[in-house]
């Protein structure tokens, strides 16, 4: 294998190495902590006090950021802002004044799961 062959099998690798790192980053790892935290999260409740694009889209899908006032269950209330993908279908469901039934990591209450939105009955 020559110096130029060489070359390219070096750019080949490292920029599948760049991709998956990229698509780990951005979409398995978020997705993988959310399924950890809907597993193991402690619950509690939180009310959507804004929510903004991250001009990121998933599969059609946009990524926003939510900034949430969450009450666990047994604690005070404390603001933390995180980032999800939401289905275009749901999305008119998560706006300010919302409310959510979510999952906090025990080590580091910053980071929250959505489970499921609290629906009102009237």
């Amino acid at each position: 294998m020559n110096k130029r062959s060489l070359g390219i099998v070096v750019y080949v690798i490292a920029m599948l190495v760049v991709s998956f790192s990229v698509v780990y980053f951005m979409i398995l790892g978020p997705q993988w902590e959310q399924s950890r935290l809907l597993k193991n999260g402690l619950p509690g409740t939180a009310i959507i006090k804004d929510i903004s694009s991250t001009g990121v889209i998933i599969n059609d899908q946009p990524r926003v950021k939510l900034l949430l006032e969450v009450e666990p269950e047994n604690g005070s209330k404390y603001e933390t802002e995180i980032r999800m993908v939401i289905s275009p279908v749901y999305l008119p469901q998560f706006q300010s004044g919302a409310r959510l039934k979510v999952k906090i990591d025990p080590k580091d209450k910053r980071k929250v799961a959505v489970e499921d939105i609290i629906r009102e009955r009237k």
